[in-house]
């Protein structure tokens, strides 16, 4: 029924390990009694019977899955505690201060964009599948609902300095960084 249960469980979980999240999930819900293996990508592992259960993303896995005939539950482990900015636009700071009209127009055409795309996706769809041939037409509008409500926020692409703050205390816990930085100095929103 959660995330807690599958580490508590003497199951199988694929992830990869050594990514900052599958740190966290297992700090958080030692000690773990689930067998954890590599993820190799695809929905092997749950496609064996037992308690298995593996990483993947939102709009992929879990579609791929439901379409093979596979019932799958979904957790985020945003819901856990630790949520990064998973997808960013970064520029070096002497870029955004020579010329910050540029980045800006920049900022709001992506956001523009992703307006467009939440508002109707089936043109963006059509290119997308055109390049990826092993999606179907449902498969990309079940994707788009399920990104839905992670894209469509009252300011699109809006960060904010309380989530940094808490994603540097992580990655610091991690020794993914060594040293506290200034969250206010790590992003610009424009």
């Amino acid at each position: 029924e959660t995330l807690k249960d599958l580490f508590q469980t003497e199951g199988v979980i694929a992830l990869q390990s050594g990514l900052t999240y599958a740190q966290f999930l297992k700090k958080k819900y030692a000690p773990v009694k689930a067998k954890l293996v590599p993820y190799q990508g695809g929905i092997s592992y749950i496609q064996n019977p037992g308690p298995n259960a593996q990483q993947g993303f939102l709009t992929s896995e879990p579609l791929v899955a439901e379409k093979a005939g596979i019932k799958v539950k979904t957790f985020l482990v945003a819901d856990e505690g630790f949520n990064p900015y998973t997808t960013v636009l970064a520029v070096r700071k002497k870029d955004l201060d020579k010329d910050p009209a540029k980045f800006t127009a920049l900022v709001n055409a992506v956001r523009t964009g992703w307006e467009h795309y939440l508002r109707n996706p089936a043109k963006a769809h059509e290119i997308m599948q055109a390049l990826n041939k092993s999606m179907d037409a449902e498969t990309f509008k079940q994707s788009a609902a399920a990104q839905k409500s992670l894209i469509d926020t009252p300011v699109i692409g809006e960060m904010k300095e309380n989530r940094w703050v808490t994603l540097i205390d992580q990655l610091k816990e991690f020794k993914t960084i060594k040293k506290k930085v200034n969250a206010s100095k790590q992003f610009q929103n424009l």
